[in-house]
């Protein structure tokens, strides 16, 4: 991402959830971590060179993101696949092996990414994602999947075009 942004690539990341768990701490209270995590991650983001206005959260609860409706994922993905417009999108692999042992939260999000990128060129399947002035239907060129195994075939870790 550094790499993109140096170069003057627009990177726009998408964050699925609000990261209001996984501490260990007993008196960390959701609110407070999820205020802590976004300014560690915004901040990190900003020295990669990428301005907080291009960080989107989706706000869902960390850890529950199965539970999230699924037109509701599909929708919020597409409305920003569908604005931006992206010429690539990087998404954590959702490979067999992968989804076996991996955060639920990660695996969700994978298979939702790289499913609206495969076939949002279509209006009917998510149709009130473009009530918004010129939100044409728009499919993602390529996507690449990071955090890929070596138990994978290697296609998985290259460009997947669509």
């Amino acid at each position: 991402m550094a790499l993109l942004a140096k170069n003057k690539n627009r990177v726009v990341v998408v964050i699925y959830t609000n990261d209001n768990k996984g501490s260990y701490d007993q008196d960390m209270a959701s609110e407070r971590l999820a205020r802590i995590r976004k300014a560690e991650e915004e901040s990190l983001l900003r020295r990669l060179g990428i301005p907080s206005e291009n960080v989107i959260w989706l706000g869902h609860d960390d850890g529950e993101l199965e539970y999230v409706p699924p037109k509701m994922l599909c929708g919020q993905v597409t409305k920003i696949i569908r604005q931006y417009r992206p010429d690539a999108v990087l998404a954590v692999d959702p490979g067999e092996w992968y989804e076996r042992w991996h955060k639920t939260d990660h695996r969700m999000a994978a298979f939702n990414t790289s499913m609206q990128c495969a076939r949002r060129s279509f209006i009917s399947i998510i149709p009130n994602t473009c009530s918004w002035i010129n939100c044409k239907p728009y499919t993602v060129p390529n996507l690449y999947f990071f955090y890929t195994t070596t138990n994978e075939p290697i296609i998985s870790s290259t460009l997947i075009p669509l």
